[in-house]
């Protein structure tokens, strides 16, 4: 088995739903932090009995595993043939979940479509801006008048190579000073048994690309008004640490504002020519 170094995140992914046995793996995050991470969502999520929700991204499919029996709909989007045909085997059973292959600036859903919308830890893995707001775009455009959006892990400064937590090293040993041994050590055995497939040529080595976008927090809130979506911003929470770079939103529809004169209606306009006199 040779290496592979993807050219973007996307290929990555790609890669890793390909060859990655561990669904943990594949999905680039460890067990904890995904299940911490997750779990935190669902948490700060109202779901109700009739309610679709979409996950653009779904990695392993965490999400659905806990909330698919309390809500009507899942979807799932994901822009790999690989990553859908793995996440359909996995809910190859269940039948209010559905894996759907499309870009997530190309949504293939009717408009108003969804109660509920998760993207987390995808959209600065976008090739460009452009893109990461056309998502948007298309998320507001599926979102019903009350959705929820929750936008997750989305860098507002730019990250270098270990910057999000650190080195492998770095990591470990502050999980070792946290008193985090059980965690280091399904970690190391997960790490040491993807090395051995590697050595043994059962699957190829992975090489982690870096590219990816931010956007300050002022200005991703200037696009979100302007595309007609309003809510709140804090920083990112992982297991046993609050990221130094990246910010998780809950957002909801609202009325749009004007990108010439920042004012939300042709009655703030009005009441703003009023008060200029």
């Amino acid at each position: 088995m040779k290496k592979h170094k993807p050219a973007n995140r996307i290929e990555e992914y790609d890669l890793r739903a390909r060859y990655c046995k561990d669904d943990y793996l594949m999905s680039g995050r460890g067990e904890y932090d995904t299940d911490y991470r997750i779990n935190r969502i669902v948490d700060r999520l109202t779901l109700m009995p009739h309610f679709r929700v979409l996950d653009i991204g779904p990695g392993s499919g965490r999400l659905f595993e806990l909330i698919h029996t309390r809500v009507s709909e899942c979807h799932g989007v994901e822009p790999a043939d690989s990553i859908v045909e793995r996440l359909s085997k996995k809910f190859d059973d269940v039948s209010n979940v559905q894996i759907h292959l499309a870009k997530s600036n190309r949504l293939h859903f009717d408009d108003d479509s969804f109660d509920i919308i998760v993207i987390n830890g995808v959209l600065n893995l976008l090739d460009t801006k452009e893109e990461a707001i056309e998502t948007l775009q298309e998320i507001r455009r599926v979102a019903n008048e009350s959705a929820i959006i929750f936008v997750g892990e989305f860098p507002f400064a730019f990250e270098g190579p270990g910057q999000l937590q650190g080195n492998g090293l770095q990591r470990t040993w502050r999980k070792i000073r946290q008193g985090n041994l059980q965690e280091v050590v399904g970690i190391g055995f997960r790490k040491l048994v993807q090395t051995t497939r590697y050595l043994l040529r059962i699957e190829p080595k992975i090489i982690p690309s870096h590219t990816g976008i931010n956007i300050p927090e002022d200005e991703f809130f200037h696009i979100c008004r302007t595309i007609g979506m309003d809510g709140t911003a804090e920083r990112t929470r992982f297991k046993y640490e609050i990221a130094a770079s990246r910010n998780d939103y809950i957002l909801r529809p609202a009325t749009p504002l004007d990108p010439d004169t920042g004012l939300h209606s042709a009655s703030d306009r009005f009441h703003s020519n009023q008060n200029s006199r």
